[in-house]
């Protein structure tokens, strides 16, 4: 990619900006639950449905997303996608009921998570892999401070002005960044730009023999579902790697999300916080992903040692070391939450929804141990995979062999 480094710079923070508007998203319903649960009479499964099914589009948007990014460029996709997830936000603010709200949230959900999936692929189309870790690590922090900063926005402005306030303020800001976006963010994927500079040299020369690998693969239905859409899942259920160290994420963003239907009602009806004040713990949650996205800058000599030890070939595994520490320290988290608080769910969209039944048998600490416990179990996996990843991965069918 013949750009500056300030421009990759400049393109790496809008794409993390636009990942954060996604993510900012999710959790804003959080801080205005009490209005939304009385206003519309709804019951407390229905209220968490309002959070939890936008993250659920999370899971099923980049089943298209992706796979559309890989055929027409990132730029298209980014455009159509967010400009359906902006106006989306207006039926969200104008819902007459619950359902109406649960539905368009889960289609704004579907939407958005092409911000946070195609962000990452096009800063991994700007910078080369050994470059890679520090704008990771920036668009890292953006996409974890969103969740996390939004309930305490939406916290004090649904006390004083209603929950719908707080979806014209979301429609506003996303708005507005999508016009930045739309004319500040080029194509970023390679094989569409070499694409469309095969096809400028054919007009410009009238020499058929200029031609992109890109214009001669087939992107019909058939190799789309069987390439694009169906490897990811062959991979998750088949390669240890990719399994475990995915069950390893769900269970720690999960966790995550618990905190927006916990925290609204702990520190409302148990510590007796106004609405807006309950919501500030969050902050501490934001300020601690802050902090680990930035220590990823710390491995970052390591790494680069590994890689030239290694003969200038990427050492994957070199990557995990973050892990050591993150997960330990996760898991020591919540068994001090636990042992002073209280805790009511556990992962992102399933889990929240029960988390009330399992507290009634539970009861508080226990749930929180049982959750730190799970953690504490997943927290070897990247210990395994660092010493005995290299021999897992030359076993796989989809890894690359030279």
């Amino acid at each position: 990619m013949e750009w500056s480094r300030r421009k990759r710079w400049l393109l790496t923070i809008l794409a993390s900006v636009i990942a954060f508007t996604a993510t900012f998203a999710s959790s804003l319903p959080s801080g205005g639950s009490a209005q939304i649960k009385a206003d519309f009479h709804a019951s407390e499964f229905s209220n968490t449905l309002v959070i939890s099914v936008f993250v659920l589009g999370y899971a099923v948007g980049p089943l298209f997303w992706a796979p559309l990014s890989e055929v027409f460029g990132r730029r298209p996709v980014f455009i159509g996608t967010f400009s359906a997830y902006t106006l989306l936000i207006i039926p969200c603010a104008l819902a007459p009921n619950i359902g109406t709200l649960i539905a368009v949230r889960f289609l704004g959900g579907t939407f958005a998570a092409c911000s946070l999936t195609n962000s990452g692929g096009s800063i991994g189309d700007l910078w080369i892999p050994l470059e890679r870790n520090r704008p990771f690590a920036t668009f890292g922090i953006t996409p974890a401070l969103g969740p996390l900063i939004a309930p305490v926005v939406s916290g004090f402005l649904a006390q004083h002005q209603g929950f719908r306030v707080t979806f014209w303020l979301l429609f506003a800001v996303s708005g507005a960044i999508f016009l930045v976006f739309y004319f500040c963010l080029p194509e970023t994927y390679h094989p569409v730009l070499l694409k469309r500079k095969a096809e400028r040299l054919r007009r410009e020369t009238g020499d058929p023999r200029y031609w992109a690998r890109h214009e001669r693969e087939d992107f019909g239905l058939k190799a789309i579902v069987g390439k694009v859409l169906a490897r990811p899942l062959l991979m998750l259920f088949t390669e240890p790697i990719v399994f475990l160290l995915a069950t390893y994420m769900a269970v720690t963003f999960g966790t995550i999300y618990v905190f927006f239907t916990l925290y609204p009602s702990v520190f409302v009806e148990i510590w007796h916080f106004s609405q807006g004040v309950s919501t500030l713990p969050f902050l501490g949650l934001g300020l601690g992903s802050i902090a680990g996205c930035l220590t990823t800058g710390l491995y970052d000599a390591g790494y680069e040692r590994a890689v030239a030890a290694n003969g200038g070939k990427p050492v994957p595994e070199e990557r995990l070391r973050g892990l050591f520490v993150g997960g330990p320290v996760l898991a020591s988290g919540l068994f001090m939450f636990g042992a002073g608080a209280m805790f009511r769910g556990l992962f992102g969209f399933w889990l929240p929804l029960v988390a009330p039944d399992i507290i009634n048998k539970l009861g508080v600490e226990n749930t929180s141990y049982l959750l730190g416990s799970i953690i504490l179990l997943l927290c070897p996996i990247p210990f395994v995979f660092f010493k005995y990843g290299m021999r897992i991965r030359g076993q796989s069918r989809f890894a690359p062999h030279q």
